[in-house]
């Protein structure tokens, strides 16, 4: 860190350094710092160690210091003395980032003269090379445990060379042999899963572990460019418009629409259409407390046990709240809180279950920072994806239950889409880390569990992904492109392909660009809609026009449309 960053190699050399010296009654030379850090749930044990063979200095003077990030409890641990008597054998570890640990370690000796170092955040442990040390695992299941570690070598410390040629030489041998047998254990399983026959399905399942390629390889129609297929829904100068979510009633006309005036956050703005989005009302009336919203409404269709229909709407963080309509968006209810929890985007999807009249299952996330009413975000940041059922019709909520959560990865602002033959849930997640490709899981028990998540193919990789199914069975998705080698970051885009595709991690048939976005990626919350012609209705905001803020677009268009695009090559260069 010291030789990357000025901020770090000036610490390394100031009061730490100083402390060394009067430690050893030497002068010291500054030899490193480190930065460590064990997640929560993660992080594995440190086997007992002493840093002094690493290191190879004769004579063997030189210390480490740690100072605590995080509060640490009684997971650090010293052998008393034992710097003093001298460097213990070493050998291979099977812990990633510990090659080497002390052998005869675990004796009455060891054990009883161990002591736990416990230690506030900003406190500083040292101790010699010599002396004997671990750490157990990190078993919290929301503390790091971070730390930095300064090394510094005693003036009349010199590095045995001759040792460390042959140390190194050592750990090439042992990775060579761990190699080969690591191959050759794949061989024979590879052997055993043919004999059994079961060969191509779960190296197919290994694959799929894998990492993704980050590009794609299928073409892209540009419809940016045809503004016949434009409607702007609203646009106001001066003010930010963002976040639209819509819904369609069942005479196949009338689509509502919401919006806040803000990034997410702001007062919401409701408007209608009666001609299947070609035209759009004035902004009508609101309840007072839609004035009040914190974050992206979003709206869906709910029917309950009975066959009454309902509209909802929900705005996001904490409180979690709900407006209902009872009379196909007329008039609406104050937004109320619906429980003692919240999050982000709120409601992401909702979906209609098999399970029942009435049921359905809604599904958002968080970071930690809106789930409770404290924020209680930890470091690294896990983002938990969460479900919540209604059995009423959409009117109340049970308490949200985890999914999974991951700090490896940020999946977030889930999007369901059901298999054609209904049997089966699918739900596409972005990736907010930007380290991997989008995200897919499913469920064949109407979302009571779900698979391991796994990597989309990059030409689904994107942000808020929203999807409807054609008369011919394809499927159109509308989303964000956040792909890491794309002709059209930040744009809004569209995918077509099937959902066999998605099964199968498939490029699919092409990609669209809806409409290009002239700052970063500041567009595409896409809702889509399909009418009874066939024709695909879809929404957003964005930075449309250089140097102005977002405001609302619809852009209309059939596969068939799309298809002819495609058989001319007209393809986006």
């Amino acid at each position: 860190m010291h030789e990357h960053d000025s901020f770090f190699d000036h610490l390394l050399s100031q009061k730490p350094k100083f402390l060394a010296g009067n430690l050893f009654s030497e002068a010291v030379v500054a030899k490193n710092l480190q930065y460590f850090n064990k997640p929560p749930l993660l992080g594995q044990a440190t086997p007992p160690h002493q840093d002094g063979f690493y290191f190879m200095l004769e004579p063997c003077h030189a210390l480490t210091m740690w100072l605590a990030l995080d509060d640490v409890d009684e997971e650090n641990g010293y052998v008393r003395g034992s710097h003093a008597r001298g460097m213990r054998p070493h050998g291979r570890t099977e812990t990633l980032g510990f090659s080497q640990g002390v052998t005869d370690f675990g004796g009455e000796g060891d054990h009883r003269e161990e002591i736990a170092c416990t230690a506030k955040s900003g406190d500083l442990l040292a101790h010699h090379a010599l002396t004997i040390h671990r750490a157990d695992a990190n078993t919290s299941a929301t503390r790091s445990r971070r730390a930095l570690g300064f090394i510094y070598y005693a003036e009349s410390a010199r590095e045995d060379v001759t040792t460390h040629r042959a140390y190194k030489q050592k750990l090439k041998n042992e990775l060579a042999e761990v190699r080969g047998i690591y191959m050759k254990k794949n061989m024979q399983m590879k052997k055993l899963l043919t004999t059994l026959g079961i060969a191509s399905a779960l190296l197919g399942q290994v694959a799929a572990d894998k990492s993704m390629p980050q590009g794609y390889t299928i073409p892209t129609i540009d419809l940016a460019g045809q503004t016949h297929r434009q409607t702007v829904v609203d646009r106001e100068k001066g003010q930010y418009l963002g976040h639209p979510t819509t819904v369609l009633l069942e005479d196949g006309r009338t689509m509502l629409i919401v919006y806040p005036k803000g990034h997410g956050r702001g007062g919401i703005v409701y408007k209608r259409s009666r001609d299947g989005g070609r035209t759009w009302s004035k902004r009508l009336p609101t309840p007072k407390s839609w004035e009040t919203s914190k974050e992206v409404p979003t709206i869906h269709r709910v029917v309950d046990a009975k066959g009454k229909k309902r509209l909802i709407m929900w705005s996001g963080l904490y409180p979690a709240r709900l407006a209902v309509s009872e009379d196909d968006g007329e008039k609406w209810s104050e937004l109320k809180p619906v429980g003692d929890w919240g999050g982000i985007v709120v409601m992401g999807c909702l979906e209609e279950l098999k399970t029942g009249k009435g049921h359905y299952m809604a599904m958002f996330h968080d970071d930690g920072r809106f789930f409770t009413e404290t924020d209680k975000r930890v470091n690294p940041v896990v983002f938990n994806l969460y479900k919540t059922y209604s059995k009423d019709g959409g009117l109340t909520w049970s308490k949200p239950e985890s999914i999974f959560a991951r700090s490896d990865v940020h999946l977030c602002e889930p999007g369901i889409i059901r298999s054609p033959d209904g049997k089966q849930l699918c739900v596409l997640l972005r990736e907010n880390s930007r380290r991997k490709n989008s995200f897919v899981i499913f469920s064949n028990d109407e979302g009571r569990t779900w698979t391991k998540p796994r990597e989309l193919s990059a030409a689904l990789t994107g942000d808020r992904h929203t999807g409807k199914y054609t008369a011919d069975g394809r499927l159109f998705i509308s989303f964000r492109d956040r792909t890491h080698e794309s002709p059209t970051p930040g744009d809004w885009v569209a995918w077509v392909g099937t959902y066999d595709d998605i099964v199968k991690g498939r490029e699919g048939q092409y990609r669209v660009r809806l409409m290009d976005n002239t700052k970063g990626a500041d567009c595409a919350y896409p809702p889509v809609e399909i009418l009874p012609d066939d024709t695909l209705v879809t929404t957003t905001y964005g930075h449309w026009t250089k140097c102005e803020l977002p405001y609302i677009v619809s852009v209309r268009l059939k596969l068939s449309e799309l298809d002819a695009l495609a058989k001319e090559k007209d393809f986006l260069k």
